[in-house]
């Protein structure tokens, strides 16, 4: 939860993502992972990796690609069924980072998230876009409905968002205001009351107040 107790810190690969998906690529290194960055980044370090592991096992240079386990799964995918690389070790190292490139870019990996492009040198990646804001007209602070009389942390999340239901990652998930008169009821004796404006802005901020033709000073005869 962000300091204005409404939005949230955003999601990054690094802190939310890369505990559940990892970008490990090789069984034989699992605490190797390529780096989350731009293409030539990646593409660098894998040229750099591979040309070093064609170099080290360089008897006649001879590299079987065994079982790797794709970045974002937890299982080893298939073994690489390319031939192997009898050409120098440079030759060797870019073949394979490249292979390893097209895999990335075009069929697991990166392209699990992002929109991706391009090809060879040329990869375009598109960053991920989140709506951190599907209310900006409105005011909520998440504070006051995190007590513990709500039921333990999960249940008060689930007291208003329905993920325990939802099945897509389409789902915005975000009640309507019948959900907020369940507590929030004027005409219930008990209910903890709201006005209006401890939600919802009253005047278009694109507007100054009180002058003629707002909208809103009709019945003052402004207009």
């Amino acid at each position: 939860l962000a300091k204005d107790g409404e939005h949230f810190s955003p999601i990054t690969m690094e802190a939310t993502c890369s505990a559940c998906h990892s970008l490990a690529f090789d069984p034989n290194q699992p605490d190797r992972e390529m780096p989350h960055a731009a293409p030539a980044v990646v593409y660098t370090q894998l040229k750099e990796y591979f040309t070093a592991s064609v170099a080290a096992a360089a008897d006649g240079i001879q590299v079987q690609r065994g079982l790797r386990r794709a970045p974002g799964k937890q299982d080893s995918v298939a073994a690489d069924n390319s031939a192997p690389c009898t050409g120098t070790v440079r030759e060797c190292g870019l073949q394979i980072a490249a292979e390893e490139m097209q895999r990335l870019f075009m069929h697991t990996g990166c392209v699990t998230c992002h929109e991706v492009s391009g090809a060879g040198d040329e990869w375009q990646v598109r960053p991920v876009r989140l709506n951190d804001d599907w209310y900006s007209g409105s005011d909520f602070n998440h504070r006051p409905h995190l007590n513990a009389a709500l039921g333990d942390r999960d249940s008060q999340c689930l007291n208003c968002h329905a993920a325990d239901q939802s099945d897509d990652s389409a789902h915005i998930l975000i009640p309507g205001v019948e959900n907020c008169l369940q507590c929030h009821d004027s005409q219930e004796k008990n209910s903890s009351k709201l006005m209006c404006l401890d939600c919802h802005g009253f005047h278009d901020s694109d507007h100054a107040l009180m002058v003629p033709g707002a909208p809103h000073n009709a019945k003052a005869g402004l207009q």
